[in-house]
Order: C-alpha cells, then structure tokens, then sequence
C-alpha cells in the first residue's frame, strides 16, 4: 500500500514567500497544526502554527522560517505503515509526501491510514495487529517472525520504531 495511492489534494500549501498573517489564516480555516511550504512545486519543509505565532515580523514572509523548517516527509514509493512512527514522533495529522526529486506530491493524512489500516483485515476474526516491544541487542525479530509462523500465523507488514525507554527499541 504506497502512499501515492492514499494522497489528499483536498487541503492547502504555502508558498515561501506569503505572509505569516495569510499563513495562520490558512491553517485555522482548514483545521490544520502544520502545513507544507514549497517553493514552486519543490517541497521546502513543514510550518507549524507554533512557528508563526513566534514570528518575530508577523507582517513578514515565510522565508524568515526557512532555516528551521520541520523536515518530516515520505516518499511517494513508501508504505502507508511506515509513515506511523512519523505521526506518532511528529504529532502532526498530516504528512507531506514527496518525490524522489523533492517535488510535494499531496499530503497522507492520519485518518486516511486509520482507515485504511481498519478496513484491510487486521480487525477480522482471522487478523490484528501486535506491538511487541523488544531489546535489540537480546531479541531477534527474525526469532519473533518464526515464532509466530510455527503456530501457523502469517506477517504481512512489519516496522520498527524506537522508544524514549533504553531497554526497548
């Protein structure tokens, strides 16, 4: 399931040179917490609301932020799972995703996930999904995966996430 197929054109982007006023305009009418800033077509970073309200000329552009742009993106070829750990770390409920060359293809959405991740047999009698926190240095994954396998279970999709807990990663 690559992102590509899950876009969302629905809502807006900034240019870099608009204004931080039109900036929190645009995101408080579109209920957003960050929104993509692009120059052209080419993906430039995210702006967060706490960003613009810090603004130090709030008459000024967005280029004054572009050195602190929050960088969280996927590509266009990544699988919608993968873009969990950057939600969860991110907070945001929008993700841009980008071409190899660093064009801004659409946003993936949080609820577009949920969804999709609902709606594909995890919640079927048959399915689900386990979180298994492990240490990296004692456990192997590929013990895991067999253990599962000789007890006639199947992994579709694996990711692997890291935690503020050193002894799981």
């Amino acid at each position: 399931m690559m992102a590509l197929a899950f876009l969302s054109f629905d809502l807006p982007t900034l240019s870099i040179q608009d204004s931080v006023q039109k900036s929190l305009k645009i995101m408080h009418s579109n209920n957003m917490n960050v929104i993509s800033v692009l120059d052209k077509k080419q993906w430039i970073g995210n702006i967060t609301e706490e960003m613009l309200m810090k603004a130090m000329h709030p008459d000024g552009k967005i280029d004054q932020f572009q050195h602190e742009l929050n960088q969280v993106k996927i590509e266009t070829e990544e699988d919608i799972l993968a873009s969990l750990p950057h939600f969860e770390e991110s907070g945001f409920r929008m993700l841009p995703v980008v071409n190899e060359e660093g064009y801004w293809q659409g946003y993936l959405t949080w609820e577009s996930v949920a969804k999709t991740t609902f709606f594909t047999g995890f919640n079927t009698g048959n399915g689900g999904i386990i979180r298994i926190l492990f240490h990296s240095q004692r456990d192997s994954l590929s013990t895991i995966a067999r253990i599962i396998e000789e007890n006639k279970g199947m992994i579709t999709r694996t990711y692997l996430t890291k935690t503020d807990r050193p002894e799981h990663n």
